[in-house]
């Protein structure tokens, strides 16, 4: 009993705090611990958490008192997959989210063309057909009759499939006589004329020649992105797959104070320069001393994605006999990647979406270490698994990076693609969790809005935003609102080695939280939906709104 009482008096001697937040419910995400009532702030860390009464005792002159007034505060969300400047692009380039049918796309992209000189590259993303009348890929002759002049690239909303127009084909030279390279595809009409979609490595034959935007186009994008985030509450992201070129740009943002926002690197698997560069040298938790870079792990894919048709399964697509989706890379590469991160102490992080895609994972994780070891290695997405994979991830001690958003983004369709049978293993939280698969929650944004909260509804409920389909899809797979909680907060810190940093609320740790307008845990699900971010504080600084609210 005398531990706590000495801890506050010789916080209390040190100097007056810089925040105190009492009258709330405080959920510390500490196992076994019950919520507090208030915190303190001092100098970017938490000070202390308790009761009121001992928290406005460290009060003095200059610190800001915040009657939370029974609201919560939690550790700010944590990210765990998802890609920032791709978030960034994705907020000051042509939208498409939520387009209803090819036509919708193609008359926004004509506005948008309205405003860029004749020659310039348009980029877009965010279609989707699954959202349109016919769910079948596209062809390109509606959007190359609207466009003439320039050159259009519109990425799909999982990013593994682009649209072009006839000018962006001949800007590239690609014709009926282009190869499919590998790991990717380019879709054909029956004639075989090309139809104007590449899936996957395919897509590189397009982007590759687009030129890349300047460092100040840079800027605004992070900017943008940072913004948007704070105004979410979340506070740390796993930005899956950057480039050498992009690790430096964060480092120049992090030197210039323009990255307020944790930020745990995966390097990309495809660029051997990066790899080279770091590997070698062991695991960064905390790059150049700013306290908001970690770089340790690094990016791979498998297969494709779901939506498109290129996740990689072990029996054929139901609505598309005869694919089975597209391995990205081969069994021997990955287990050659996987012996060189556990060598250098890197954490692998390998998308993997459908089964087949998955046991290629798995099998050269297993080839490469032995149960029982710290490495925290990876499976992003993990979609479709059978209980076989599950249990072997169990005993492997891998970590599944999953995104609630998807399973209801993806649930009007996923029984069409794989059949019901194997659609009841895909986003399996519950087998995943009772076999004590711990999951790192993230969006994968731009494929989805990095709304926590969001993610929190899908998590509890597995039904889009009107509540539909009642009960649930596959509601057995549901998580508790505590289950929810930890995976948005708690495990991906964890998941990406930062656990003594973040992810709960105890003295020490980085002040790095958010308050919400009510308590997440207990909020009728009526207003479950309409929970707010009320304010955000990162390293001991308000970021949303600019000025308190309350």
């Amino acid at each position: 009993m005398l531990r706590p009482i000495l801890l506050v008096f010789l916080v209390a001697c040190a100097s007056p705090v810089d925040w105190v937040f009492h009258n709330g419910v405080v959920h510390t995400l500490v196992e076994g611990q019950e919520p507090a009532s208030a915190i303190a702030i001092r100098e970017g860390k938490i000070a202390f958490v308790g009761n009121d009464a001992s928290a406005l005792a460290l009060a003095g002159n200059g610190t800001r008192v915040i009657n939370l007034a029974g609201r919560a505060l939690l550790p700010g969300f944590h990210d765990a997959h998802m890609h920032l400047m791709g978030f960034g692009e994705s907020l000051r380039t042509l939208d498409l989210v939520d387009t209803g049918s090819l036509e919708e796309v193609v008359q926004e992209t004509a506005k948008w063309a309205e405003k860029v000189p004749e020659g310039d590259w348009i980029v877009g993303s965010g279609w989707d057909q699954n959202d349109w009348d016919s769910s079948r890929m596209p062809t390109h002759h509606v959007l190359s009759e609207a466009i003439r002049t320039n050159p259009v690239l519109l990425w799909r909303v999982d990013g593994h499939a682009v649209l072009v127009n006839q000018s962006a084909m001949d800007a590239v030279g690609l014709h009926a006589g282009t190869s499919d390279p590998p790991g990717g595809r380019l879709l054909r009409e029956p004639d075989g004329a090309l139809s104007g979609v590449l899936l996957d490595r395919a897509t590189h034959l397009i982007t590759s020649v687009i030129p890349a935007p300047n460092e100040e186009e840079l800027g605004f994008r992070l900017e943008a992105a940072v913004s948007m985030l704070h105004r979410l509450g979340v506070t740390a992201i796993g930005d899956a797959g950057v480039d050498s070129a992009g690790v430096e740009f964060y480092r120049a943002a992090a030197a210039e104070g323009r990255l307020p926002l944790r930020v745990s690197i995966m390097l990309d698997a495809q660029d051997e320069l990066a790899l080279a560069s770091w590997l070698p040298g062991g695991p960064r938790p905390d790059l150049d001393g700013h306290g908001v870079i970690s770089l340790r792990a690094v990016k791979a894919f498998a297969d494709g994605a779901l939506g498109s048709r290129g996740a990689a399964l072990q029996e054929d697509y139901a609505d598309d006999p005869g694919n089975q989706g597209l391995i990205l890379t081969s069994p021997e590469v990955l287990q050659a990647l996987a012996s060189r991160c556990k060598k250098s102490g890197f954490q692998l992080c390998t998308h993997a979406i459908g089964d087949r895609g998955c046991q290629s994972v798995l099998d050269a994780y297993a080839a490469t270490f032995a149960p029982g070891g710290d490495l925290r290695f990876r499976l992003e997405h993990a979609q479709v698994l059978t209980q076989r994979q599950i249990e072997q991830m169990a005993s492997l001690g891998i970590v599944a990076s999953m995104q609630a958003q998807h399973a209801t983004s993806d649930m009007p369709w996923v029984e069409a693609r794989v059949g019901k049978n194997r659609a009841e293993g895909a986003y399996a939280w519950r087998w995943l969790m009772n076999a004590g698969v711990p999951i790192a929650g993230g969006t994968d944004a731009p494929v989805e809005f990095p709304d926590p909260l969001a993610s929190f509804w899908s998590a509890v409920t597995r039904t889009d935003a009107e509540g539909n389909p009642p009960g649930g899809w596959f509601p057995q797979h549901r998580m508790t609102r505590s289950e929810a909680l930890q995976h948005l907060i708690r495990t991906p810190a964890w998941a990406s080695f930062q656990e003594a940093r973040m992810g709960t609320l105890e003295v020490g740790k980085l002040a790095d939280v958010v308050v919400l307008s009510d308590n997440p845990l207990t909020a009728p699900e009526s207003v479950l939906r309409d929970l707010k971010v009320e304010m955000t504080i990162f390293n001991g600084v308000l970021v949303h709104p600019k000025q308190a609210a309350f």
